[in-house]
C-alpha cells in the first residue's frame, strides 16, 4: 500500500502550484472505529487547461483511508466530491504514478457535476462583469458590482453543511452584501441568503445555470428594497 507521506505530496505537488483558496486536510475516524478517513478539501481550485484556457473548480474533496496508526492506505482507493448533494465517486489505482494520472484526469477533464459546474462556471467568468452585463441589458444603472470574491465560511465542513459564500461590493465598497447558497436535501431548490447589515433575504431558486442574471436580478430587488 502506498504510504500518507506518498499521498500528501503528491496532493501537495499537484495542487500546491496552483492557485488554490484554501487546500487543507483532517483525519476522521470511522464509524466502526476501524480505520480513518483522511480528507483533504480545496476550494477556489484555478486550472490552466490550455495556453489561452483557464478554468475553475469551486470545490471539491479527496478523501483517502488509513490505517489507525495514520502511516500507509488500507487501499489504493479514494473517493472524491463530485457535486454539492455529496454524491461521490470511487476511484481505483495501483501505483504512486497511477494516482497522479487519476488525480490530473478528474481536474483537467472537470468530471463534476451539473451544481457544481455551473458554481465553478460562474466564478471563472468575471462574475462582477457578467452582473454588470445583465444589468446593461435590463437597463438597471443605481449601481453596479465591483467585485464578487468567493469566500467559503466553512473550509472544512462537512459535505451536508457546506455552504457556498461570496462577498459582493457594490458601488466601490458602497455596500457589501454577502451570499450564501445551499442546496435543500433530496430536492432541486437552492437556498440563496443575502446578508445586508442586520437584515437576511432568503430567496428560493430552483435553476442555478444562469447564475449572474439570478444574482443581478436578485441584487435589483435588494437594492430597491434596503438601499435606494
Amino acid at each position: 500500500m502506498i504510504s500518507l507521506k506518498e499521498v500528501d505530496n503528491t496532493l501537495k505537488i499537484l495542487f500546491g502550484e496552483a492557485k488554490v483558496l484554501s487546500f487543507d486536510s483532517v483525519y476522521e475516524l470511522s464509524e466502526d472505529k476501524k480505520y480513518y478517513k483522511l480528507v483533504f478539501s480545496l476550494h477556489n481550485l484555478e486550472v490552466e487547461m490550455s495556453d489561452t484556457i483557464d478554468t475553475t473548480i469551486l470545490h471539491t474533496k479527496f478523501i483517502f483511508r488509513t490505517d489507525l496508526e495514520k502511516t500507509k492506505l488500507v487501499e489504493n482507493s479514494f473517493w472524491y466530491l463530485k457535486d454539492i448533494d455529496c454524491s461521490y465517486v470511487k476511484k481505483n489505482f495501483d501505483t504512486n504514478d497511477d494516482l497522479i494520472d487519476v488525480l490530473e484526469e478528474i481536474i483537467n477533464e472537470d468530471n463534476f457535476g451539473e451544481d457544481m459546474s455551473n458554481l465553478s462556471n460562474f466564478i471563472s467568468e468575471a462574475p462582477s462583469s457578467s452582473i454588470n452585463d445583465f444589468l446593461s441589458q435590463v437597463e438597471y444603472s443605481l449601481f453596479s458590482v465591483t467585485t464578487v470574491m468567493y469566500n467559503p465560511s466553512l473550509k472544512l465542513a462537512p459535505c451536508q453543511e457546506m455552504t457556498f459564500d461570496f462577498d459582493i461590493t457594490l458601488n466601490n465598497g458602497e455596500h457589501i452584501i454577502k451570499l450564501s447558497i445551499e442546496k435543500v436535501d433530496s430536492t432541486d431548490v437552492f437556498k440563496f441568503y443575502y446578508h445586508l447589515s442586520d437584515t437576511v433575504e432568503e430567496i428560493d431558486v430552483d435553476d442555478i445555470s444562469q447564475l449572474a442574471q439570478t444574482i443581478g436580478d436578485h441584487l435589483i430587488l435588494l437594492f430597491n428594497k434596503y438601499l435606494k
